[in-house]
């Protein structure tokens, strides 16, 4: 099965019983740095969100962007022109302990603020910036709101 086709199937896309299945192969599949690109390129394209999402959790899960550093500014890249909210949290989840994370402290989309304070690196500058958000240095964000509901 083609790797497009196994993102269909693992996607909330697919409708029937088999993307339990789908999602446990793309698990047990240790990606290469081809598979690793070709995933990267699925991300650029115009997949539905829900597969894009679906690429950016392979990548997430695999820790791709530790792996193969040059990989995160992709993602990163990918991430800062998505528009659905949804594949933009799996894309910072891909990006997870990576500093491109914590570009997205300002972003206003919906879960998107919680999805950078759980993947943010555990490093003094990340922190300084969720700090910074946290304490209104920086102006009023979507971080404002999640650190209102704790």
């Amino acid at each position: 099965m083609a790797l497009r086709d196994q993102i269909h199937a693992a996607s909330e896309r697919n409708t029937s019983g088999t993307r339990l299945e789908a999602v446990a192969v793309l698990k047990a599949q240790v990606p290469t740095r081809n598979t690793v690109l070709e995933l990267c390129e699925l991300i650029r394209s115009d997949l539905h969100p829900a597969e894009r999402a679906a690429v950016a959790q392979v990548l997430g899960f695999h820790r791709c962007c530790t792996r193969f550093p040059d990989v995160g500014a992709l993602i990163c890249e990918s991430a800062q022109e998505e528009k659905d909210p949804m594949a933009l949290r799996a894309m910072i989840f891909a990006l997870r302990g990576c500093e491109g994370v914590t570009k997205f402290v300002n972003h206003r989309g919906e879960g998107v603020a919680l999805e950078v304070v759980l993947n943010s690196p555990t490093d003094t500058a990340s922190l300084q910036v969720l700090l910074q958000a946290a304490f209104g240095t920086l102006p009023e964000t979507a971080f404002d709101v999640f650190c209102g509901r704790l």
